[in-house]
């Protein structure tokens, strides 16, 4: 995992507000200790736990798994907030929305 992935994690779950033990209860597998080791850079996780992170902080697959991207692994992304490149682009509760309408789709 990449120290660029484990700072998108985090700020994927501070941007939803959720505690870490929030974010652990809605993804499979995953511990409070997990997501804090892997918000450290400790802990690598797998593709479909960072799928499960993103659809439960609202933030895009996509931005997560280009955030892994770089270290070969899936990537990860901000919460209300996606970077690249340095930038910051917030998110607004109706494009929020959008994306939650668009993956339950799915």
């Amino acid at each position: 995992m990449s120290k660029k992935l484990a700072k998108a994690i985090k700020d994927a779950r501070t941007g939803a507000g959720l505690t870490q033990q929030g974010l652990a209860d809605k993804v499979p597998g995953l511990t409070a200790s997990d997501i804090s080791k892997a918000e450290r850079n400790e802990k690598d996780l797998t593709q479909d736990q960072l799928k499960a992170i993103a659809k439960a902080t609202g933030v895009t697959q996509k931005s997560l798994l280009e955030a892994a991207g770089s270290s070969s692994k899936p990537s990860s992304s901000s919460g209300k907030t996606a970077s690249s490149s340095g930038s910051s682009m917030k998110v607004t509760a109706a494009e929020k929305k959008l994306v939650e309408l668009y993956r339950a789709a799915d």
